[in-house]
C-alpha cells in the first residue's frame, strides 16, 4: 500500500465515531443555549420580584404605539403632560397560539425524521414534511412579529431629552421574542436545508444521522418555547 492510500485511511473514520462527535456537538451547543435561556428566565423573575419604584408594569410618559415622535413633541409643546401608564400583559392566548404552532413545525420534522428512517420510501415524505415545518416556522416567525408590536412604548422627557421607552415588563418581552425570533429563523433554515440535502440524496434511509441531530435541537427549541410562555403567563401581574 503506498503512502498516500495509507495517509486516506487514517483519516477515513468510522461512522460511528462520527456520529458519536457530531452528538456531542449538539449537545454542548444546546447545553450552552440552555444557560442563555436560564439566564432570560432568572432575568425576568428577577426583575418582576423587585419591581423597582412600582415600574414593572408602569411608566410615565405618553403612549407612542403608532404616533410619530413629532406629534409627541407637539402634545407636550401644546401643555399636555405625561401621565402614568399601568399596562395589561400581553394576550396569553396568542402567546400560546404561537407555542402551538411552534410544537406543531417541531412536531412535523420529527414525523418526517420517523420516516426517514423507517424505509427508503421515506425520503419523499421526508421533504415534503420538512418543508410544510419550515412554512409553518415562517409562520410563527410573523406572528412572533405581530406580538412584538403590541408591546406598549411611551414617548418621555429626561435631561432635556426626549426618547421612546418601555416599561421593564415590555423590555423583557422583547428580549424573549427577539429570542425566540432567531431560534425559529435557525430552525426554519435547518427545515428547508435538510429538504434540499435530502432532495440531492445527501439525506437519506441510509444517511439520517444529520436529521436526528436537527431534531434534538428541534426539540429543545420546543420545550423552551413551553417554560418561557408558562412563566411570561403566570407571573407578570403588577
Amino acid at each position: 500500500m503506498s503512502d498516500l492510500h495509507v495517509e486516506v485511511a487514517a483519516h477515513h473514520e468510522a461512522p460511528e465515531i462520527v456520529d458519536h462527535r457530531q452528538r456531542l456537538g449538539i449537545w454542548l451547543f444546546i447545553g450552552g443555549d440552555v444557560v442563555t435561556t436560564g439566564a432570560l428566565i432568572f432575568t425576568y423573575l428577577y426583575l418582576r420580584a423587585v419591581n423597582t419604584n412600582g415600574s414593572w408594569m408602569s411608566v410615565v410618559g405618553l403612549p407612542a404605539n403608532g404616533r410619530s415622535a413629532s406629534t409627541l413633541q407637539g402634545i407636550l409643546d401644546d401643555g399636555g403632560s405625561m401621565i402614568k401608564n399601568i399596562e395589561t400583559p400581553l394576550s396569553a392566548g396568542f402567546a400560546w397560539l404561537l407555542v402551538a404552532v411552534l410544537v406543531a413545525s417541531v412536531g412535523l420534522y420529527w414525523l418526517g425524521e420517523v420516516r426517514l428512517r423507517s424505509s427508503a420510501s421515506g425520503r419523499s415524505a421526508f421533504i415534503a414534511l420538512s418543508v410544510l415545518a419550515g412554512i409553518g416556522l415562517i409562520a410563527y416567525i410573523v406572528l412572533s412579529i405581530v406580538q412584538l408590536r403590541q408591546v406598549p412604548q411611551y414617548w418621555r422627557a429626561e435631561n432635556d431629552s426626549m426618547l421612546f421607552i418601555y416599561s421593564t415588563y415590555g423590555s423583557c418581552m422583547l428580549a424573549l421574542g427577539v429570542s425566540a425570533i432567531i431560534h425559529a429563523i435557525i430552525l426554519a433554515f435547518l427545515s428547508f436545508g435538510s429538504a434540499t440535502r435530502a432532495a440531492v440524496g445527501v439525506l437519506s434511509h441510509e444517511k439520517w444521522y444529520q436529521a436526528r441531530l436537527i431534531r434534538y435541537f428541534s426539540v429543545w427549541v420546543a420545550l423552551a418555547s413551553v417554560v418561557l410562555t408558562l412563566v411570561v403567563t403566570t407571573l407578570n401581574v403588577n
